[in-house]
């Protein structure tokens, strides 16, 4: 199950996901992020609850991120990083030189 919420201020779009961040919910959170990203050039995402992440999801957000860079844009992080998520990045190995998904695991706790 997933819990997908967008709303939009000043200039950012701020996606909150809750659940299961895998494949079989890919097709809505890529519908989502596309929305996001077309509004504004700047994104929040706030995680919370977040039961699994696989490969999937970081492919997109690996996307989005370079979409929103080209554009002068960026992801930010709301929250601390959720376990679930910093075992995906290791596990699939998206903390390297050759990929740029780190940028959520720096991001400061707001």
């Amino acid at each position: 199950m997933i819990n997908l919420n967008l709303t939009k201020a000043k200039g950012k779009s701020i996606l909150n996901l809750k659940g299961k961040l895998t494949v079989e919910n890919a097709a809505e959170i890529k519908d989502l992020l596309l929305k996001a990203t077309q509004a504004n050039v700047h994104l929040e995402l706030k995680l919370e609850d977040i039961a699994d992440v696989d490969l999937t999801f970081l492919q997109l957000l690996s996307s989005v991120h370079k979409h929103l860079s080209e554009r002068k844009g960026e992801i930010t992080l709301s929250g601390a990083v959720p376990e679930a998520l910093k075992q995906a990045v290791q596990e699939y190995g998206y903390c390297s030189e050759s990929e740029d998904i780190c940028f959520l695991l720096n991001t400061k706790s707001n």
